[in-house]
């Protein structure tokens, strides 16, 4: 840009040269269009599993828990991926409305993963996925 400001170059070279180095790149992107698009589309479908992703199934211990949405009624849910391969059936509810994402966390009492829960703008709240612990009765006086 400094060579056509000081009139030692014109547009017309600087496009033609930038146009010889990248016409080998262009047609090697689109050689490899296909496999490149597979490619992000496979990281696009592994970031948003990964985003539902809650923790690792307690019942067969090789699924993960993840959250779902039911087709027939339209609520969401965790469950277990191999509930899809017919392996498992472990599923629990979730609050319908507020934004759900996973703590990392372990519940003390039952062991089952601790989500956090926005309401709003309000301050988050943990919850226990598993709707028998024992952390959840009220305690007798």
């Amino acid at each position: 840009m400094k060579q056509i400001q000081l009139h030692r170059d014109t547009k017309q070279s600087v496009l033609q040269g930038a146009i010889e180095i990248l016409k080998p790149v262009m047609l090697i992107l689109k050689q490899n269009e296909n496999q490149i698009g597979a490619q992000l589309s496979q990281s696009i479908t592994r970031s948003r599993l990964d985003e539902r992703t809650i923790g690792r199934c307690l019942k067969c211990q090789t699924g993960k828990l993840v959250i779902l949405h039911s087709k027939k009624t339209g609520k969401r849910f965790v469950g277990c991926t191999n509930y899809f391969k017919g392996k498992c059936d472990l599923s629990f509810p979730l609050p319908q409305t507020g934004t759900i994402r996973s703590s990392a966390a372990t519940c003390k009492s039952c062991g089952c993963p601790i989500i956090k829960v926005w309401m709003n703008p309000k301050q988050p709240w943990s919850l226990c996925l598993n709707p028998n612990c024992p952390a959840k009765e009220p305690k007798k006086p």
